[in-house]
C-alpha cells in the first residue's frame, strides 16, 4: 500500500503501519479492539468480512496489497 511505502521511505521505518498491523495479526487486533469497546473502521470490517485476515497477500512471486475500494489486489 502506498502509505506503507511512504512511511518506510520517508521516515526510514522498517515496516509501514499496515505491515505492522499484519505482523500483529489483524483478526486478533480487531477482537481486542471490540472487547475493549473501541471502534473498528468500516474498511477493516470489510477486509475481515471478505474472508481475508491480512492487508497483504503473496502469490509466491509477488506481494499484493488489498484494495477494498475496488475489491481487487494491487501489485507491490
Amino acid at each position: 500500500m502506498e502509505i506503507d511505502r511512504a512511511m518506510r521511505m520517508g521516515f526510514n521505518w522498517e515496516l509501514g503501519p499496515f505491515e505492522l498491523w499484519d505482523a500483529a495479526g489483524v483478526p486478533a487486533s480487531v477482537a481486542r479492539m471490540k472487547a475493549e469497546g473501541m471502534p473498528v473502521a468500516a474498511n477493516v470490517e470489510r477486509l475481515l468480512a471478505s474472508g481475508k485476515a491480512s492487508w497483504y497477500a503473496d502469490d509466491g512471486q509477488r506481494r499484493f496489497g488489498q484494495d477494498l475500494l475496488r475489491s481487487k489486489l494491487n501489485h507491490h
